[in-house]
């Protein structure tokens, strides 16, 4: 069991996320006094106020400020690599901008700023990082909308069909680096597909979320396995953190980002994670159990009545 694709504010957007009213596009979006025009979920269009002798506050940090009032909170993160050319760009842009948004375990992430104008799809994916099978969901940022979806075999089962046999295999750096890119570039390619089939290129995803169990999510991130079943069964990282896609190979975005659903332990993974956080909002779930390799129940918590499923 997998909920990648319905993911809270540690990933994507859930499919079943808000959409956006009148009070989230064009000037009915403008919100009096405050200069800066609302959007959804984790694109955003910011209107500045230019800078004059007395408001000389310096590029980036005016679209800090902006960004702090617009998503009610005390810090965002701008990566240096997207400052040296802001100055052209706002300016080029009449002090506005759509900002694509990412919120890791500390803060809110600038991944890049578009042009207010640019009209094409912000997307991002949904991965589901199973054993046999692997599943991607194409969705809209901007509306949490899910455009498309597809599921594949995991081809790492060419190594092994089990788990144990591809840690194994995993035990020198080659084996890991051969595991990870047999997932990696199936992902590459059937998102490509995805995109194509949605009149779009993979360059237009800027986010990716997946999740797996402790021992998949591992493999696909080319990290040491072995310690999750040698004793006492202790896993390389619980909490991957969020990584440049090209890091992981991801043809994405350039300045794309990929997050990783933390693992509780060695045998209570991201996937099941994710599960329980889709079903929180709606508090439908009563328990849950990876059915997968590791047999896991998850139970979520209270107030939700155990041994009720609705």
């Amino acid at each position: 069991m997998s909920g990648a694709g319905n993911m809270d504010n540690s990933g994507l957007q859930s499919s079943s996320g808000p959409q956006r009213s009148s009070e989230d596009t064009g000037d009915a979006g403008q919100t009096g006094g405050s200069g800066y025009i609302r959007g959804a979920g984790y694109v955003r269009t910011i209107r500045m106020p230019p800078p004059a002798l007395g408001n000389n506050t310096a590029d980036a940090q005016r679209l800090e400020q902006a960004l702090k009032k617009e998503l009610d909170t005390g810090y965002v993160h701008i990566p240096w690599h997207l400052v040296s050319d802001l100055t052209a760009r706002l300016r080029a842009w009449n002090w506005q901008a759509k900002v694509v948004l990412f919120r890791d375990r500390r803060s809110f992430v600038v991944v890049d700023l578009l042009d207010p104008a640019d009209a094409a799809p912000v997307l991002g994916a949904a991965l589901d990082i199973g054993t046999t099978r692997m599943v991607i969901s194409l969705v809209d940022l901007e509306t949490g909308k899910t455009l498309a979806e597809t599921g594949f075999d995991n081809p790492q089962a060419d190594i092994g069909p089990d788990v144990l046999t591809r840690i194994h295999h995993a035990r020198i750096p080659a084996g890991r680096a051969e595991l990870q890119d047999l997932a990696v570039t199936a992902v590459n390619r059937h998102l490509a597909q995805l995109c194509k089939e949605n009149k779009t290129a993979p360059e237009r995803v800027f986010l990716l979320a997946g999740a797996g169990n402790t021992a998949m999510t591992h493999l696909f991130a080319g990290l040491p396995a072995f310690g999750i079943i040698q004793e006492p069964y202790i896993p390389c990282s619980n909490i991957p953190d969020t990584l440049a896609a090209k890091r992981l190979g991801l043809a994405m975005h350039p300045k794309g980002q990929a997050f990783l659903f933390p693992n509780i332990g060695s045998y209570f993974g991201g996937d099941l994670l994710a599960g329980i956080l889709a079903a929180a909002p709606t508090r439908k779930l009563s328990w849950a159990a990876e059915t997968g390799s590791w047999h896991v129940p998850g139970l979520p918590a209270r107030p939700w009545r155990a041994g009720s499923v609705r």
